[in-house]
C-alpha cells in the first residue's frame, strides 16, 4: 500500500507538474495572443501614420512641383524685364544722344546767328489793322450757297501744341528759332 500510495502521490505529482505545465503553456499562449494584439494595434498605428506622412509627403511634392513651375515663370518673366530694361537703356542712350546733338546744332546756330549780322533788306510785312465794323448779315443768294468756302466761317485755332518733355522743349526753342531766321513773305 505504501508503494501504491507512493505511485499514486507520483502520478499525482506528475499530473500537477502535467497540469501546471499545461496552465503555464496556456498563460504562455494568453500572454503570447496579448502581445501578438497589442503589436498589430502598433503595427495598425504605425501603418496609419506612414499613410499619413505619405500623403503630407505627396502633398508637398504637389507644392514642390507647383513652386518649381513658377519660379520658372518668374524667372522668364524677370528675363523678359531685363530684355526690357536692356531696350529701355539703349532708346535712353540714342535720346541722349540726339538731345546731345540737338545742343550742339543749337550752339552752333546761336553761335552763327550772333556772328552773322542781320541785314534788314526788307521790312516784316506787318498785316493792316481795321477797326473792327459790325458785321452786317449777308442776304443769301444762290452764288454764296455754291461756293461753300466763302459761306464757311473761318476755322477756330486749335490750342497751341505744349512741349512736355526737355527734348520737345529743346526742339519747339529750336524751331522758334528756325521761324525766327527766315524771312517772312
Amino acid at each position: 500500500m505504501v508503494q501504491t500510495e507512493r505511485e499514486t502521490g507520483a502520478l499525482r505529482g506528475q499530473f500537477a507538474r502535467q497540469a501546471a505545465v499545461q496552465a503555464s503553456a496556456a498563460a504562455q499562449a494568453e500572454s503570447a495572443r496579448a502581445q501578438a494584439e497589442q503589436l498589430s494595434r502598433k503595427l495598425a498605428a504605425a501603418r496609419a501614420e506612414v499613410r499619413r506622412y505619405q500623403t503630407r509627403m505627396f502633398a508637398f511634392e504637389r507644392t514642390l512641383l507647383a513652386l518649381k513651375h513658377e519660379n520658372a515663370e518668374l524667372e522668364a518673366a524677370c528675363e523678359q524685364a531685363r530684355e526690357q530694361l536692356e531696350q529701355a537703356n539703349a532708346r535712353a542712350e540714342q535720346a541722349e544722344a540726339a538731345c546731345r546733338r540737338a545742343e550742339a546744332a543749337l550752339a552752333a546756330m546761336q553761335q552763327t546767328a550772333s556772328e552773322a549780322p542781320v541785314q534788314p533788306d526788307t521790312a516784316p510785312e506787318v498785316e493792316p489793322q481795321c477797326d473792327t465794323v459790325p458785321e452786317q448779315p449777308v442776304p443769301e443768294t444762290e452764288e454764296t450757297l455754291c461756293a461753300p468756302e466763302q459761306a464757311l466761317p473761318p476755322e477756330p485755332a486749335q490750342p497751341a501744341w505744349q512741349p512736355e518733355t526737355r527734348l520737345e522743349q529743346m526742339a519747339a526753342e529750336l524751331m522758334g528759332w528756325f521761324d525766327a531766321m527766315m524771312p517772312q513773305e
